[in-house]
Formats: structure tokens, sequence, C-alpha cells
């Protein structure tokens, strides 16, 4: 607590003031965090907090927004890394809320234990952010902005957390940033270490090589130019905290020859924790697991109700990760930044509402940077329009991605392919054919014509054995599903170090 008002001090985060009439003081408290390695204690952490849920809007704060770097964003940099050998170091601000400037007139209670004598009844007029506060982030995140554009980064257009300079068209340089943390890769090491330079000479920061970035565990081997990403760590939490450490594991997520369905009867008990569980899942699917994807999607339906069959299907999953937890997705040099899309569609798939499913995957260097495993929001009325919504909604993916690849130094100059399994979709994108059946579909899924005209997408046929997104629309057999993580990439992280 002594090292946290220090810097505070330091930072010169405040000053004691008279609350002035018909204001109202934010409250704060003390956040404990005890850093361990293994069983040992290697550090003990104490924040000074304010309660941000006080704060007034339009007295207190206006807009409160601030960007972090998409998931998508970051694989896409790591699959660019990979094929180009970029060096990589990963940041970290120390207290960076404290070097938010406020545009508010904003007063705090002094911080308890630390009241100053005689000026007890004084409050604190905040002249920098302070953790807590609403706009803290947002604050952080224009002044760190501004740092550095100045160096001379440019912000990307496709992710505005995403940042690039171009020396020539060998040399560029990347940053991603996630509130205080930062990867940083360049084609020189030279720049790595000026960069780190600049930073530090403004914002007191830490520099290392990259181990684990939001939450996923990055390892490298430099050697054979691959990039493997993984969150093994935050498995075996999962495992542990449902009760699982001891189960028998699975071989695949999903059960392929059941279907879960809503039951209006009594739901599972209140000590089943069925929403936890499910959220816990979500965010291994969103960043590394492609491979449970639609098995969280499908259980996620039941959160409001769920009953004995869907934690039944919740435990599958968990299982079936607890043999898996060191899988992941691997990103290889061989490759040449240029992406390839497959769309699919599970006509009817669902069983209370009859919509399909939809299932989109976008592979770059080898391995999946983004995909989607969703109910559609409207019932279809043939597999044909199935397939077209889906792929419409790749459509939409596929140019965001493109946006992407051009900031960072990728351009792709040739149309994307985009691989589907339903020839009679592939010749509605390419030409208005069965006028009679196909009327109905709404005008915004016809963006993928748009598309197909300029050239930035060429849909492709692919046959259904060889179709990637299958997975993400239904549950497969094991063979089908090994297959599967397979041809995307998916593998174990055992050969791997730390980048």
């Amino acid at each position: 607590m002594n090292e946290e008002i220090d810097s505070l001090n330091k930072n010169e985060t405040w000053s004691l003031s008279e609350l002035p009439p018909g204001r109202s003081a934010i409250r704060s408290r003390w956040v404990y965090k005890l850093k361990q390695s293994g069983a040992e204690a290697v550090k003990y952490k104490a924040r000074l907090v304010a309660k941000g849920f006080s704060q007034k809007k339009g007295v207190d704060y206006e807009e409160t927004y601030s960007p972090v770097v998409k998931h998508d964003s970051l694989r896409t940099v790591l699959a660019v890394a990979a094929a180009k050998d970029l060096e990589m170091v990963q940041l970290d601000v120390k207290t960076a809320f404290l070097n938010g400037e406020l545009e508010e007139e904003l007063f705090m209670e002094q911080p308890a234990g630390f009241e100053v004598n005689g000026r007890e009844n004084e409050v604190c007029r905040l002249q920098r952010s302070l953790y807590g506060l609403k706009q803290a982030s947002r604050n952080w995140n224009k002044k760190f902005d501004s740092f550095i554009v100045k160096y001379g980064f440019t912000r990307g257009v496709a992710d505005p957390c995403v940042y690039y300079q171009k020396d020539d068209d060998q040399n560029i340089t990347i940053m991603a940033i996630w509130v205080d943390d930062g990867l940083l890769c360049s084609s020189q090491a030279s720049k790595l270490k000026d960069i780190v330079s600049f930073l530090s000479s403004n914002f007191e920061m830490t520099f290392g090589p990259v181990g684990v970035f939001v939450g996923i565990q990055i390892g490298r081997n430099r050697q054979e130019k691959l990039i493997h990403i993984s969150q093994k760590l935050y498995i075996e939490k999962v495992v542990k905290r449902f009760g699982l450490s001891d189960c028998k594991p699975r071989s695949i997520p999903a059960d392929p020859f059941s279907h879960l369905m809503k039951d209006s009867s009594a739901g599972v008990e209140a000590s089943f924790p069925f929403r936890e569980a499910v959220g816990s899942l979500m965010f291994a699917a969103i960043c590394t697991r492609p491979d449970i994807a639609f098995a969280v999607n499908q259980v996620a339906q039941f959160s409001n109700n769920p009953n004995q069959s869907h934690w039944e299907a919740v435990k599958r999953i968990i299982t079936y990760l607890k043999g898996t937890s060191d899988h992941g997705i691997t990103y290889c040099g061989a490759g040449e930044n240029v992406l390839t899309a497959y769309t699919d569609a599970d006509f009817a798939g669902d069983v209370d509402t009859r919509r399909p499913t939809t299932g989109n995957i976008f592979i770059i260097n080898g391995g999946p940077v983004a995909w989607s495993s969703q109910r559609q929001r409207c019932v279809s009325l043939s597999t044909t329009e199935a397939e077209y919504v889906a792929a419409s909604t790749a459509t939409k993916e596929i140019a965001w991605l493109r946006n992407l690849l051009n900031d960072i130094g990728c351009c792709q100059h040739q149309p994307t392919p985009l691989l589907c399994d339903n020839q009679s979709a592939i010749r509605l994108v390419r030409n208005p054919e069965f006028h009679q059946r196909t009327k109905h579909i709404d005008v915004k899924f016809h963006y993928i014509r748009n598309m197909q005209e300029e050239g930035a997408v060429n849909i492709l046929y692919v046959d259904t054995s060889n179709q990637l997104a299958d997975a993400l629309t239904k549950a497969l057999t094991q063979p089908m599903f090994v297959k599967f993580k397979s041809c995307i990439g998916m593998s174990s992280s055992v050969v791997f170090k730390c980048a």
C-alpha cells in the first residue's frame, strides 16, 4: 500500500482541496492481489481503485468507450509474424491509467489509512486518471495513441488497436495493444530496441519475450518458422474449477448421435454452475479452440433453463479439453499470407427453431485466424438459401480481414477464395438464378454478389469431405473430427518454446 501511495504521489495524481458546494466525492477502496509462482508468493500487490459506479454521467464523465485489439487481429498478426519470421517482444505499462489526463473536474475521498493529518475533511482533486474511473481506460488509450503516432506509427483502419510502420516493402513493424499490454513485431531487431527506448523515456514499462498475452500462451520454433498459440494453463484451471480433474477424457467435444433441445420441465439444480461453465468455455472457444466452437454454441443456447442433458453436454466439453489441454493453433512460415475462407451451413439443424447453423473459418499460413459457429437469425426454406446466407456472412468477415492484412503490409492482390460445398448457392452468387425460389431472400444477403463482381471474393466449390467449416455446423464423428483438426493446423504445444 505504501508503494502504491508513493507511485500516486510521484505521478501527482491528486491535490487536496475543499469539496465545492453541490458536488459529491467519489469513494475509493483498496484491492489486494498475491502474485504467486507455484505455491510460493513472489509479490504482494495493493492497488487504490476508485468506485466508478458512484460517478454521474454528464458531471463526472462523458464518453467511456476504449478499444482493445480483437482476437482475430491478434491471431492475424501472429500468422504474419510466423511467415515473415518477425522479431517479437511483449510490453507492459506500469500504472498505465495514471498517465491518462482527465478532462473533467473530479473529486475523491482520501484513501483509507492515508488521510493527511489536520486535513481529514478535505478531498482529493484528481489531476490524472485512476483505476476504477469510468473514463480511465479511454484517457489512457488517447494518451498512448498520441505518443505512438508521434513516433511514426499509423493507426490501423480495420482495427484501431493495431498500429503499423512501413519503412519499405521488406521492413514492417506491427504493434497490437490490449489496454496496457502490447505485442510488438518487427523485421528489424534494431527497430524494436529503438521503440522500446522511445516508450521507456515516456512511460514506466517492462519488456520481455512473448510468453502469455491476454490469456493466450504463445510458443515459437524459430528454426521451423512456426508459432503456436494455446491456453493450457487456463484450461487446467477450468477443469479444476468444475471438479473434473479426475475424469476420463473424451475424444470429441459433442455427441454426433444426439441433439439437444429445450425442456420446459425443471432445470438443473442450483449447485450446477451451468452459466459459469459455459462462459469459461466460451473464452477458450473464442481465443484458441475452434474445435469446441460448435459444441459451446450449442450449449450456450440453453443458459436460461438448462436441464440435466445440457449439463452433461457441458461436462463432456470440459472432459474433452482435459485430454487436449495443450492443443492449439499452429501458424507456419511456409505460407504466403494469402487468406482462404470456408463456409458451410446445416439446414434446419436447430431442433427447436428449425433455423440453420452457420459455420465459417478463415485460414492464413496454415492456421485459422477467425471462425464462427452461430445459429442464423432467419428460417431458410432450402439448403441453397441457408448456404447462401452463410456465404454472405463470411464475405463480410473477408472484407474486414483483407483491410487488416492491407494495413500490416500483406495486400491481397487476388480475390479471396471462398470455398462452399453447395453448387446451387455458388450459381446463385454468380448469377441471379432460381428467381421464383429465392426472391424472398433479404437484400442484405446479396452483398456477396457485389464482392464477387468487384473481385474481392471468388466463390468456389469444395467437396464436402474437404469442407473445413463442416465441424462448425454439426457434431462430427471421431475420424472426421480428427481430420478437421489436422487440416486447420491444430496440434500439441510440446515442441514449442516461449516466443
